[in-house]
């Protein structure tokens, strides 16, 4: 980063009326910047319609300092002080967001100090959104975990590992949550948890490893059940994880017996009613996972290219269900159950392709992101890549796999 030319940008944004602070975030603050890598800001604007200020703004960027700076002016870098209150809280649109603001350097401040009172609140999770992460997340870590745990002991590695992936979400948000931080970007995740032996089996985990699941399983359960959330797991008829020795006393099979008989007469009308997907459950099911596949795709390319290994896995693990949900709706077709999938897809080499995916393996994710966008586009979902800008989405365009070449 030319830091004259950034120092100039500050002082430009500074002289304005209209700007009240910047916060500059992102891989600079951590002193991790590379060639790959934006200068992520937030510009805080007076008033009320703050896409007029950030597109003059913008105008001024690309005159005088592009392509010197590539600072990254997306809609959500430019904000409205009244808006900065309720953007990237837990729950709402932006809250994949919220990480930049726990170590935000605040440039300057114009507002007598609200605006960095605003900025600390975001560094940690406030009580009423902890409770919010773990009732949002504890129940789908149970769920995916058990069911990992199940197929592996079954012997169906496959379905293992995708249900194993969809829960490392899941898993990252409940330990961060269990003591109130925000779930950090994968690319800070070691550095955030403080403690590698951890950090190793979070990888584990992704990897449906069976001992680091039910050690992880049993830390985050006991967090759990001291914040009051023991009945998620009673409701699955749990023992002690480390107990877990077979898929017999996995989950009380009794009650999900008792549980399917009440209700599979409604999921047997379920299903007929929806196979195969209308025209309006496919554009809902698109819209619902192609901007998340699209997203933790790159994140998962860009750690890769530069030799990133474990946050390249993660990220890829995110990209699972994502994935899986495009690929089915795209053959107007509903997501199964990973255990189901190899089935349900009727193609071994397809199956095998999405394994490798999940193992965060370039040329594999290059392929299905070139597939997918070739159907999306063609079904009138050209607008998710374009608000990427062109060139950003190039490396998972590129034929060549040799990690650091991009």
């Amino acid at each position: 980063m030319n830091e004259i030319l950034f120092e100039n940008f500050v002082d430009y944004l500074r002289e304005r009326d209209d700007v009240l602070g910047l916060l500059l975030v992102g891989s600079r603050v951590f002193g991790m910047a590379d060639t790959h890598s934006d200068i992520d800001v937030y510009i805080v604007v007076s008033g009320s319609q703050p896409e007029l200020i950030g597109n003059e703004i913008r105008r001024v960027v690309r005159r005088d300092y592009r392509p010197m700076l590539r600072i990254d002016l997306s809609n959500q870098a430019i904000l409205a002080f009244d808006d900065l209150r309720g953007f990237a809280l837990i729950g709402s649109k932006f809250e994949l967001t919220r990480f930049d603001f726990v170590h935000a350097e605040l440039l300057f401040d114009k507002t007598d100090g609200r605006l960095t009172q605003l900025a600390d609140a975001k560094r940690s999770l406030s009580e009423q959104e902890i409770e919010l992460q773990l009732r949002r997340h504890l129940k789908q870590f149970i769920r995916c975990t058990c069911r990992s745990l199940q197929n592996n002991i079954e012997g169906n590695w496959g379905a293992a590992r995708l249900d194993a992936a969809e829960a490392s979400t899941h898993l990252i948000s409940c330990l961060f949550a269990l003591e109130g931080r925000v779930a950090p970007y994968h690319r800070y995740l070691q550095l955030e948890l403080g403690d590698d032996e951890l950090f190793k089996k979070v990888v584990l985990c992704a990897a449906a490893d069976l001992d680091a699941q039910r050690e992880v399983y049993a830390r985050i359960r006991r967090g759990a059940v001291a914040r009051g959330f023991g009945e998620d797991f009673e409701v699955w008829g749990h023992r002690n994880a480390g107990e877990v020795r077979s898929s017999a006393n996995l989950i009380d099979a009794r009650h999900w017996r008792r549980a399917f008989c009440r209700s599979k007469g409604a999921l047997r009308s379920f299903f007929e009613a929806y196979r195969p997907l209308s025209g309006d459950c496919v554009e809902h099911q698109l819209k619902t996972h192609l901007e998340l596949f699209v997203h933790v795709t790159y994140r998962s390319v860009i750690c890769n290219v530069r030799n990133e290994d474990a946050p390249a896995m993660l990220y890829a693990s995110d990209a699972i269900a994502p994935l899986i949900g495009c690929l089915m709706a795209l053959e107007g077709r509903m997501s199964p159950l990973n255990r189901s999938l190899r089935q349900k897809l009727g193609n071994d080499e397809l199956y095998d392709d999405i394994l490798r995916f999940a193992q965060a393996d370039i040329d594999t994710q290059r392929l299905f992101y070139g597939r997918i966008k070739q159907a999306a586009v063609a079904q009138g979902f050209g607008h998710v890549y374009d608000a990427w800008g062109g060139s950003k989405l190039a490396v998972l365009d590129r034929q060549d796999n040799q990690r650091g070449s991009v």
